[in-house]
């Protein structure tokens, strides 16, 4: 898969919360994501979709606090504390933001 691709896959996640987050890094990582509106498009009544990540190198998550503030955590724990949203996906360095 390319970085086309992998930019696509995470942007179609876009509005999504990330509830639970477990594994390491680098190793699998596996998510727990509520996305409404994607989960009513597949078959059945699923109000989650679970994501595992093989091989995940880098894990990020980039809280903003005000404009000019972000708070940048890669603790996995200390993310799902957050709360996270999936608003944006981007690739810096070959590293997927």
């Amino acid at each position: 898969m390319d970085d086309t691709e992998n930019h696509s896959i995470w942007n179609t996640l876009h509005d999504a919360y990330l509830v639970d987050i477990r594994g390491k890094v680098p190793g699998t990582v596996k998510i727990k994501v509520e996305i409404e509106y994607l989960a009513n498009r597949l078959p059945g009544n699923a109000d989650y979709i679970f994501l595992d990540l093989y091989e995940c190198s880098y894990f990020q998550y980039e809280l903003y606090e005000t404009k000019n503030k972000t708070i940048l955590y890669d603790d996995l724990n200390e993310i799902s504390k957050q709360d996270p949203i999936v608003l944006s996906f981007d690739i810096k360095d070959n590293k997927h933001y």
